[in-house]
């Protein structure tokens, strides 16, 4: 049973942690939410990309009348759609100053509440509240959000760092005309050399230890493989996915054809060639690797030719 006081200790606790711990967010490139629609806005993508600290920079920059909840807090054990209308009440509570006044609401990991999308769509268009959201990978993608939040949503995709954002991460100073032209170009060569080894994964990008590095990428793989394939799509033929998806990660930038796949494939183990279309889908949509179509205007010219996998 969820009750005022936990709220109020969750909101209190969480403001200390962000204004302690959380010291240095390196500023995303590309982000632009709606600041005169009302929209919730939603921020998906690959597990571990740095949603959470997009919310965290939120909060800091509405610091005065901004609440964070992470709905992935086992305080919050039992928490329902109805219990929105407290936590709103319980945030005025110890701020009655924002009452009648536009506020905040951070809120990641929100697919865990049943429903939530009725509260949002209350809350931007009825409430005076901007809402920014994150959640999932596999819950929170664009066509998945529920029809009660269709038109009132902004979908906003997170990736892991760009290689500019990277440098940041590693304190580069990125407007610094030195670093591509002077002598500490050599310096941003050789972070750009560890960007295409190692990715731009926030944590990992942060880390000096290769095995470390190693170790936290496989944990993520691992998450996504399970979680956000085998799990969300319920897939039974391991067998395939494994081949496909190591098939997907050794020709990354190279085009795929599918076609040639299945002729390579179809003896090693049973599969039909709308199971494999299918695991592919569904491989593009847990995000684990994406696809570049050739570009034209024709629609046709676009389907017909393999995809690049990156």
């Amino acid at each position: 049973m969820i009750n005022k006081s936990i709220i109020k200790d969750i909101i209190i606790s969480n403001e200390e942690f962000i204004d302690r711990n959380i010291i240095k967010i390196v500023s995303r490139e590309n982000f632009y939410p709606p600041e005169h629609l009302n929209k919730a806005v939603i921020f998906y993508g690959v597990r571990r990309s740095g949603k959470t600290f997009i919310l965290y920079d939120f909060f800091k920059k509405y610091r005065d009348r901004s609440l964070y909840i992470d709905f992935e807090d086992e305080r919050l054990a039992g928490f329902q759609l109805k219990d929105f209308e407290l936590l709103r009440s319980s945030f005025l509570e110890l701020k009655p100053g924002l009452i009648n006044r536009e506020t905040v609401f951070l809120l990641d990991e929100i697919q865990h509440i049943a429903g939530w999308e009725k509260f949002c769509r209350r809350a931007v268009e009825r409430e005076n509240i901007k809402v920014f959201l994150s959640g999932s990978a596999s819950r929170m993608m664009p066509f998945e959000i529920h029809t009660a939040l269709r038109g009132r949503a902004w979908s906003m995709e997170v990736l892991p760092f760009s290689f500019k954002e990277y440098l940041g991460a590693r304190n580069m100073d990125v407007h610094d005309n030195g670093l591509v032209h002077g002598t500490r170009s050599i310096a941003v060569k050789n972070q750009f050399s560890e960007y295409l080894r190692w990715g731009g994964f926030p944590e990992v990008s942060l880390m000096e230890s290769e095995f470390e590095k190693n170790k936290l990428l496989r944990e993520y793989f691992s998450a996504m493989f399970f979680r956000d394939l085998i799990e969300r799509f319920a897939i039974k033929n391991i067998p395939l996915l494994e081949s496909l998806t190591d098939k997907l990660f050794s020709s990354f930038s190279t085009k795929l054809s599918l076609n040639s796949f299945y002729k390579q494939y179809k003896d090693k183990f049973p599969f039909s060639k709308d199971m494999l279309f299918k695991y592919y889908k569904d491989i593009i949509q847990s995000m684990l690797v994406l696809e570049v179509r050739k570009f034209s205007e024709s629609t046709y010219k676009r389907m017909r030719n393999p995809a690049k996998i990156w």
